[in-house]
């Protein structure tokens, strides 16, 4: 989502004919989300993390689809879905971090810090090719639809592993009554 949003989209801009200056907008428009991240990380402590990534995803979806539908049509329009797009995002980064952190062995925080951004830089280097190739070769509306399409799956792919965590949980509940806690709080 990062890469698409902060790369592509201003890319998707210029070959709109906005100006530099406007697709610079772009991009600080698309940050200001991030402003807000220590709500979405209060929203993050305190609620289901594996909700706030499938709500996270779907704003996404939602705002990735929104753009290949009508950011053409008037440059506000795209300056808002861009931000859609980039608020699912911001959603979706402090669960996320949550999560790694909760699956990681105290002793193997910083390896598996950096074996996050490693994944991350990695997601960059494979996907930065992908949208570029798809791009050129079946236009940017059809690239943000797959894109789209591809992020509803993450969000049905996200649903499928609550499920089972929840149910994992049930299972634990029903062998140990007099538990206080649910052992898979992700």
């Amino acid at each position: 989502i990062y890469t698409l949003g902060m790369f592509f989209l201003p890319l998707y801009a210029i070959s709109l004919g906005y100006t530099l200056v406007q697709s610079g907008l772009l991009v600080l428009v698309m940050s200001v989300p991030f402003l807000a991240s220590v709500f979405t990380a209060e929203i993050a402590d305190h609620s289901e993390r594996f909700r706030n990534i499938i709500c996270g995803l779907l704003i996404s979806c939602v705002g990735i689809i929104g753009i290949g539908m009508w950011a053409g049509q008037s440059g506000t329009q795209l300056y808002v879905w861009a931000f859609v797009f980039m608020a699912g995002f911001a959603v979706i980064e402090p669960s996320l971090s949550a999560v790694v952190s909760m699956l990681s062995p105290k002793g193997e925080s910083g390896t598996s810090s950096a074996v996050t951004d490693a994944m991350l830089y990695l997601a960059v280097m494979i996907f930065s090719p992908i949208v570029g190739f798809l791009s050129d070769a079946v236009g940017w509306q059809n690239t943000f639809f797959a894109a789209g399409a591809f992020f509803a799956a993450l969000a049905v792919l996200t649903l499928w592993i609550r499920a089972r965590f929840q149910k994992k949980n049930l299972l634990y509940r029903l062998h140990h009554p007099h538990a206080k806690h649910n052992p898979y709080v992700l």
